[in-house]
């Protein structure tokens, strides 16, 4: 201690709870973005395929779903990864060329933006999720509950550990509904978003391929002429055959 200070002693910093929701509005620019981190976030999961819904609701309340059918969550990864905002275990994936186990894929995510997307998209989210010979998890946040909190320490999330009721047999995967949700979604920002999600889904037919679907239920007329994968590759002016070995191809 300094000769001239009259005590000394050590504060970690203590943020309030809203700082998630500040951080998410910042870090990601729109609710199109978010779903597309969600829809990554799959692909990094090992997903072979996974659905987006956009519901722009007319008798019901609108909502968003993203379901798909990868590795899942356990208890403890909930706990050590998706609720700890930030989180670089993505970043050391990337960094040291560690692949997924099943399909070999470098992982898309290294921000961990995940949990921060579901946040800019609605005020009510429902999380369930189940990894390989576990139960499921389920994790219900009210957004605006939890930032009601003055700090975050002070803000705890409940996660219920139950037996399959979503991911029946032996499935596994993560489906995140979102409500109250905060922007609406015309119909030029749902083409964009069939753009974007279609931009990442792989061109083969193969086991470790990738598909992301989007579905607009009631605005089918919406999205119905956009193309898919196929439809792109079946339009193509010019195709190349080659052949690989090792770090060569002819």
């Amino acid at each position: 201690m300094s000769d001239r200070a009259l005590s000394e002693f050590q504060q970690p910093f203590k943020p309030r709870a809203r700082l998630l929701q500040l951080i998410g509005d910042e870090l990601i620019g729109s609710a199109r973005l978010a779903v597309f981190e969600l829809v990554k976030n799959a692909y990094d999961a090992d997903a072979n395929k996974v659905v987006v819904t956009i519901d722009p609701g007319s008798e019901h309340e609108p909502g968003i779903t993203i379901e798909d059918d990868g590795e899942g969550m356990t208890v403890e990864r909930l706990r050590s990864v998706w609720l700890i905002p930030g989180d670089d275990h993505r970043q050391k994936q990337r960094l040291s060329g560690t692949r997924t186990a099943k399909h070999q894929r470098l992982p898309l995510g290294e921000k961990g933006l995940g949990r921060f997307a579901v946040h800019k998209l609605g005020d009510r989210i429902t999380l369930v999720t189940r990894a390989q010979d576990a139960n499921e998890c389920l994790v219900e946040i009210d957004w605006n509950t939890l930032i009601s909190e003055q700090f975050l320490d002070e803000a705890p999330v409940t996660i219920q550990v139950r037996r399959p009721e979503t991911f029946l047999d032996n499935r596994t995967g993560t489906r995140i509904e979102i409500r109250q949700l905060r922007a609406g979604w015309p119909r030029g920002e749902v083409r964009r978003l069939h753009n974007q999600i279609t931009s990442i889904c792989s061109p083969f037919e193969e086991p470790g391929g990738f598909e992301a679907e989007l579905l607009v239920p009631g605005k089918e007329n919406w999205i119905e002429d956009l193309p898919d994968i196929h439809e792109i590759l079946d339009r193509a002016i010019w195709k190349f055959s080659f052949r690989a070995e090792g770090e060569a191809f002819d």
